[in-house]
């Protein structure tokens, strides 16, 4: 596998995603692996759509459970970085010069539905009881250090972001609470930096980075509007896309943090 080629492939393939209105399918297979990169997530979803937790060979070892004789492991990258030193004199003294090179390599993963053993530990993100989305998002707002308010609203607003703060429409049932704050919470931590003159593609970011979060707590939030982004896609290419779906996922993985 050559990373740069497997990049833009990559790029090609997140586009067509976006242009066939397949966004949301990209974004909650995603967030099952919201600790990959874009490109891993990506290869991991084009050779194996169903999986839900991957996982090195030795690493299934270690939590009692054996990869099955016969399995096809994901490909995926791996970044490898070497450090170099280098002795320079100058005058009497002498400096180091320290250079580091990192490339990728390919390794295998392997999805539990391949391994044997242990029952695995119930994720926190399987726990989706009405509040338990608001609280946790509640935190995560606490830890970023974001103050949250609730007042009533009219109904068709569920809050805003401004001058670095919160504030939810209190008459919203709690779900709709922890979507928007999700969505606002991206307003924050996102800086909006793949869209930042584009007012649209701001809220497209926002909607994508909540849609992400909510589904790495097991909430489906489907009614999220993201049908339009195909014809974004359609117009700023694949480079453009990646650096979207790179934005959205990162952003989405500082919101979560260790709340899953």
């Amino acid at each position: 596998m050559d990373p740069k080629a497997e990049v833009k492939r990559l790029e090609k393939e997140l586009a067509t995603y976006l242009e066939s209105g397949r966004w949301k399918e990209w974004l909650t297979f995603q967030a099952r692996f919201h600790r990959y990169s874009t490109a891993n997530s990506w290869l991991i979803l084009i050779q194996r759509p169903g999986a839900t937790r991957v996982a090195g060979y030795r690493t299934w070892q270690t939590v009692g459970r054996q990869v099955r004789g016969g399995s096809k492991g994901i490909a995926i990258l791996a970044p490898i970085s070497r450090r170099r030193e280098k002795g320079k004199e100058d005058g009497d003294e002498e400096r180091e010069e320290v250079r580091r090179s990192v490339w990728f390599k390919t390794v295998y993963v392997f999805d539990v539905a391949d391994t044997d053993g242990d029952p695995l530990p119930r994720a926190s993100e399987d726990l989706t009881g009405n509040d338990v989305p608001l609280v946790t998002l509640m935190g995560r707002a606490e830890a970023l250090g974001v103050p949250v308010s609730e007042k009533p609203m009219r109904e068709s607003l569920g809050g805003y972001y401004a001058d670095g703060k919160v504030t939810l429409n209190a008459n919203k049932p709690p779900m709709q609470r922890a979507k928007t704050l999700a969505h606002e919470l991206a307003h924050h931590v996102g800086g909006h930096k793949p869209c930042a003159d584009e007012r649209e593609m701001q809220e497209v970011f926002a909607e994508s980075v909540a849609f992400a979060v909510m589904s790495a707590m097991g909430v489906d939030s489907s009614s999220y509007t993201l049908g339009y982004l195909g014809v974004w896609a359609g117009d700023s290419g694949p480079a453009a896309v990646r650096l979207m779906a790179e934005a959205v996922q990162g952003t989405a993985e500082k919101i979560i943090g260790r709340a899953t």
